[in-house]
This record gives C-alpha cells, sequence and structure tokens, in this order.
C-alpha cells in the first residue's frame, strides 16, 4: 500500500494481471473456484480505495484493506449478499486469504497473499515469510495477516 504521494502509477490492467497470478495454484487451477475468487478479491480490492504498490505488485505480494457492506461486494460481483457473505467465508476459511470483522455499517476486512513458488505451494503465507528476513515488501503482508487473525478471532 503506497503511502507516497510521489508513488508510480500502475495501469488498472497490470493489478488486475498479478492479482490474479499470485492467487494460490489450488484456486487458479479450477476454473470455478478461480472465477468466484478473483471476481470477489477483484471486488474487494475495487471496493478499499487503497493504492497498491508497484514494488509489492513486482515482488507478488497483494495486501489491501477497507470497508464495505456485503450488498456493496455483492453488487459488484453481481450476486446476492448471501452469496458475497460465502465468498468471504471461503477466501477466510478454505485459502486464508482475507480475514474481516463486522461493524455497524458492513465488514472491515484485510486481504493479503503472495505469490508462491511450487516448492511453498502446500505452505502458509506466513511459514513462507518466518524463513526470510522481514522487508519493507513483506512486512506488508504480515501485518494484513495478523489483522486478519485478530479480526477472525473476535
Amino acid at each position: 500500500m503506497a503511502q507516497d504521494p510521489k508513488r508510480e502509477p500502475v495501469h488498472f490492467g497490470y493489478i488486475m494481471r498479478r492479482v490474479r497470478e499470485c492467487l494460490p495454484a489450488d484456486i487458479t487451477g479450477d476454473k470455478n473456484k478461480g472465477a468466484f475468487a478473483l471476481d470477489t478479491i477483484s471486488g474487494l480490492a475495487a471496493l478499499s480505495g487503497q493504492y497498491l504498490s508497484k514494488l509489492d505488485l513486482d515482488a507478488g505480494i497483494i495486501h489491501f484493506k477497507g470497508h464495505c457492506s456485503y450488498s456493496q461486494l455483492a453488487k459488484f460481483c453481481r450476486v446476492s449478499p448471501e452469496t458475497a457473505r460465502w465468498r468471504c467465508r471461503q477466501l477466510r476459511d478454505r485459502w486464508g486469504l482475507m480475514g474481516w470483522r463486522r461493524t455497524k455499517l458492513g465488514i472491515a476486512y484485510a486481504v493479503g497473499y503472495e505469490i508462491r513458488s511450487v516448492n511453498q505451494e502446500n505452505e502458509s503465507i506466513n511459514d513462507g515469510l518466518a524463513d526470510s528476513e522481514s522487508s519493507p515488501l513483506t512486512e506488508g503482508v504480515e501485518s494484513v495477516n495478523r489483522e486478519a487473525r485478530s479480526v477472525n478471532a473476535d
């Protein structure tokens, strides 16, 4: 998440390509699963209103936070609010890609994942990060993952 006003502009198409390329292989390997996961993550990214850093995208790190209601996400994805909630649960429970907590007007959510090599495919994001030194690129995903775990514990 770029905070610098001099940040490098990133084309929307590049962002969407990187979001898809960085999804875990078990999601993108199945056309049906990949379609709803990509659609939902795209909706959450669009509703977050945050900028994604080109350095993070180039490194294969996707992380952002936001607030929305299930009906807003449902409208973006063209599904019912119940389906939007089910999709968020799938992203959290099956793949650990997001976390959220209820707020007065909707949900506060955090999405975080990184591209995985073939050797890391079955490891969690945190396991992959634990072996490497902390860097500005990985700190964002670590903080999103910590927030997602604390949100899910509530």
